[in-house]
């Protein structure tokens, strides 16, 4: 919700749809195809959160619509700074008429069309999507496919942004409702917000403050609006009042406290944390997550009780150190495998990624002659090679492994997949025969060189492979893959040499230190599309790499330098002994869009970024500094020890912290790696030293060792008022603590905040009693009589006098088996002889003696009652055809099916078998009514 940094939130929550309006302009109405629903009836409370998606007009609707909502019972259509709502009902059939047919067809549906308006509003303006597509919905308009429309994205939220200055509104479900809110920013007016209501009756406020819409079709509510600010991690609520004028116009009016100079901060949740690691030493140094969220972590570990859960290695190889895998399922409910993955040497594991079923791809360095190897494309070399390996999607088996180096040594730092599941490779290598193939540089340039390598999808060859280097030391520290397969590296380099093309910055900054780096390679590797120095005069520290939605590129860096290149910086200085930088660079690679230095006074160590689809950049790293920027933190003071982990989050145009907050406990603690997911989901792994890390729904909730690995998510953008580490927008217990969600009944209310924690049903009927324990769990019996002691309360028991706990009920009238007179007989004793319906020989009429003197089955007084001519169907003593034997004979036929009192009579069309049907209905009403043809004698 609050993707806009704002002094205020104006919360409207409509029992129908946000934003109820009025009538269309005509040439809006043309554009909204009455696409409803048949049986569909105004009932704003269905419209919920399962179905209601903004999908965008890709060309299925007018011009002017750039959005539509649809719920049931309503259609909602964003065109310019309007919102119109299309609500339809279906009238109900009328009553079936005999004389024509047994039913009539189905009413028709009205429609009632109202439209917001913002008054005073900006006019030019209009809805956009906020957030990522959702799914994808497709038009097909008649026979011709040109004519279709396929996969027109839906998104979870639409928002107007500036409508008035400062001050935006966003429209998205929430609960069983469409909410909008409006987002005022610091300094901005409210009382400029007036909406206007056209195409309804009136406005009022009733007595609890929610807002009554009057229609032709009766009255709709406007829940009073929720205002808050959000003060450091409180939220803050002031009171608010709907503000009514006349001609249907309405505004807030503030009644409580309210800082107007305040700006809104975008609460951070630690969501998930846990250590992970046995009785000495781990560390985590890649992380990662899959399509399905389920979150990956790599590293070392010297604990020979490492964790191991469904392991490829079930024991450490040797060695001091051995490198692991761990998989977490989503948001870090379960440990899905762990395992070790080393040989007899020491083997570390330093960077993971997943392919498209979910296979991991882990890199790093090993000192093992037997490191695990399944089809390997190099042989072991004795000074340390570089490795990679992947594994299968559920981690039982290694899909391949390899050495990867030279004779000299060599290190894998960092992986990317792309989108066929091809491996890409950066790090760096003293080896002198590294393994190249297709490179822009074949040889070693001096000292350490970057290298960068692509293993083909099978891992049974090399797509490229290649040196990046000068004659000094140059390190390859991260990579990442464009869809286009052009590869992006950075590092850092000494070398004056570096290898550039198209430079922003030509040369190294200082002989004597080190640079970033910047390179792009083409898509076949063979090419230095792009390469740039990028420092000042000390050393500076290229330590990860990312990509904007238009390509542009970011990159983090630790940084001694005190003229590192800036451009709009948050921090225009070096506050510490060395601090974080962020630079973004735009796409053609010759403009720094932003440039800053981010810490403390203290040190600061970078450790990893990532970009999120709205170019928003979170950072991961750690300090000693204990003012290092805090800004809406979960964790606002430094925890102790010698560094703490610190994660934060800057605006799309690096102008903002979003948030900015520490992580960490008594001891040291560092954060090495991010990864960034859907919904500002970012998943944090590095190494404590603290016996109390802040935990949150852990799978391992104590220290093991001397250090351990920490995996943390972090969600942004939500409110978690009860602090349990799940957002307020999907907690079962908004209110309460109840990280687990358990919900033992399936009812989306949790077992922590549910008074009947075991029952679905709750307490339907509202007495007091649960739905499992009560004996009446559909009728309100709050006394909870049951005199019979059959466990049916007496409310519902259809024999309160009689055990009948069976509740049986043959004939469905009403009244048990075990208590009915006549169980299979729905009429029982219509007549009230003694006799039930069933049994009867005459049931319609009372004869208590059953004389049946031709034993026909027929009761002689049931027979020879028809005298003269047939039609005295309602046994009247004048014997007179009228209205009444019409109604009795409609009556017998369709509506209570009553017996007659003497069938003969109504044998109208004096048909031998005597049965009664609507021919003898249709001769009675041609006798009374049109052709007035006498009726035919009794037979």
């Amino acid at each position: 919700m609050k993707r806009l940094h704002a002094a205020l939130i104006i919360v409207v929550m409509g029992l129908f749809v946000t934003g109820f309006s009025s009538v269309l302009a005509d040439d809006i109405t043309s554009a909204f195809p009455q696409q409803t629903p048949v049986n569909s009836h105004l009932n704003p409370r269905t419209i919920g959160p399962r179905n209601i998606l903004f999908t965008e007009n890709m060309g299925q609707w007018g011009e002017n619509v750039r959005f539509r909502a649809e719920g049931s019972g309503a259609s909602i259509w964003f065109a310019g700074s309007s919102v119109y709502t299309v609500f339809y009902r279906q009238s109900p059939p009328e009553p079936p008429d005999p004389l024509v047919e047994l039913q009539s067809p189905p009413g028709d549906i009205d429609y009632l069309t109202v439209r917001t308006g913002f008054v005073g509003a900006a006019g030019d303006v209009t809805a956009v999507a906020d957030g990522s597509v959702y799914s994808h919905e497709s038009f097909l308009f008649g026979d011709d496919p040109a004519k279709w429309i396929t996969n027109a994205p839906t998104f979870g939220a639409v928002v107007i942004n500036d409508l008035y200055p400062g001050i935006g509104v966003r429209y998205y479900s929430a609960g069983q409702h469409l909410e909008y809110d409006f987002l005022v920013e610091a300094g901005a007016d409210y009382s400029t917000i007036r909406l206007r209501y056209d195409g309804v009756q009136s406005l009022s406020v009733n007595e609890i403050g929610d807002l009554v819409v009057a229609t032709e079709w009766g009255e709709m509510v406007e829940q009073r609006p929720v205002v808050y600010q959000q003060v450091g991690n409180i939220r803050r609520e002031i009171a608010a009042e709907f503000d009514v004028d006349s001609d249907n116009v309405f505004g807030f009016q503030l009644t409580g406290s309210y800082n107007p100079g305040l700006p809104l901060v975008i609460d951070p949740v630690l969501s998930f944390s846990t250590y992970l690691g046995g009785g000495s030493s781990s560390a985590a140094y890649g992380v990662t997550f899959d399509s399905a969220g389920n979150i990956y972590t790599t590293g070392v570990t010297s604990s020979v009780d490492f964790p191991d859960t469904n392991a490829f290695q079930g024991t450490m190889g040797g060695g001091d150190w051995d490198a692991f895998v761990t998989k977490f399922s989503t948001d870090g409910a379960a440990v899905v495998y762990s395992t070790y993955l080393g040989g007899s040497g020491d083997d570390y594991g330093y960077s993971i990624a997943t392919g498209s079923d979910q296979s991991p791809f882990i890199v790093g360095r090993t000192l093992s002659t037997d490191f695990p190897t399944v089809n390997p494309l190099y042989a072991a070399n004795t000074s340390g090679d570089a490795f990679v390996a992947k594994l299968s999607a559920d981690g039982s088996s290694m899909t391949y492994g390899t050495y990867l180096g030279g004779s000299g040594s060599d290190v894998a730092w960092d992986v990317a997949v792309d989108g066929s599941d091809a491996a890409y490779i950066v790090g760096y290598t003293a080896s002198e025969d590294y393994p190249t193939y297709g490179p822009i540089q074949d040889s070693l340039g001096g000292g350490y060189d970057a290298i960068v390598t692509k293993i083909n999808a099978t891992g049974t060859g090399l797509g490229f492979s290649t040196y990046l280097g000068g004659e000094m030391n140059d390190i390859g520290q991260a990579v990442v893959v464009s869809s286009s397969g052009k590869t992006y590296v950075t590092g850092y380099t000494a070398s004056e040499d570096f290898p550039t093309a198209g430079p922003l910055q030509a040369s190294i900054a200082s002989a004597d230190r080190t640079d970033l780096f910047l390179s792009r390679l083409s898509a076949v590797g063979n090419t230095l599309q792009y390469s740039t120095y990028f420092g000042g005069t000390g050393a500076d520290l290229g330590e990860d790499i990312a990509l904007g939605t238009d390509g542009s590129m970011y990159l983090l860096c630790r940084t001694f330098s005190s003229n590192y290149p800036l451009a709009n910086p948050i921090q225009s200085s070096l506050r510490g002994f060395s601090d974080m930088a962020v630079t973004r660079i735009s796409a053609a690679g010759n403009t720094v869009l932003y440039s800053t230095y981010i810490g403390g006074t203290g040190e600061e160590t970078a450790g990893g970024l990532g970009v999120d689809d709205s170019n928003r950049m979170f950072i991961v790293g750690h300090t000693s500094s204990t003012n290092f920027p805090s800004v809406s933190a979960f964790q606002p003071d430094y925890g102790g020890g010698d560094f703490d982990a610190v994660a934060l989050r800057l605006s799309a145009d690096g102008s903002v912290y979003d948030y900015a907050t520490y992580l960490g406990g008594s001891g040291s603690d560092f954060a090495l790696d991010v990864a960034v997911g859907d919904d500002s989901h970012v998943y944090v792994a590095g190494q404590t030293g603290s016996t109390d890390f802040p935990m949150k729904r852990p799978l391992q909730g104590t220290a093991g060792g001397n250090s351990d690995v920490f995996v943390a998510l972090i969600t942004g953008d939500c409110l978690d008022t009860d602090e349990d580490g799940i957002c307020d927008s999907i907690d079962n217990c908004v209110l309460v603590q109840n990280p687990f969600q358990e919900d033992n009944d399936g009812d989306d209310l949790g077992d922590s905040c549910d008074v009947c924690p075991l029952d679905p049903y709750n307490d339907d009927d509202g007495d007091g009693f649960c739905a499992n324990e009560d004996n009446c769990p559909e009728t309100y019996n709050p006394e909870q009589l049951d005199p019979d002691d059959d466990g049916i309360g007496t409310a519902c028991d259809i024999c309160p006098d009689d055990f009948d706990p069976l509740q049986e009920d043959v004939d469905d009238d009403g009244i048990g088996d075990s208590c009915d007179v006549c169980p299979n007989d729905f009429f029982n004793d219509f007549d009230g002889d003694g006799f039930c319906g069933d049994e009867d020989n005459c049931p319609g009429t009372y004869n208590p003696d059953q004389i049946d003197a031709d034993s026909n089955g027929v009761g002689d007084v049931c027979e020879g009652c028809c005298v003269g001519l047939t039609g005295n169907v309602d046994c009247a003593p004048d014997d007179l055809v009228t209205m009444g034997d019409l109604t009795v004979l409609i009556d017998n036929l369709f509506i209570s099916l009553a017996p007659l009192c003497c069938a003969p009579e109504a044998n109208c069309d004096a048909s031998v078998d005597s049965e009664i049907t609507m021919g003898d209905l249709t001769v009675l009403i041609d006798h009374l009514f049109i052709s007035l043809a006498p009726l035919p004698p009794c037979q």
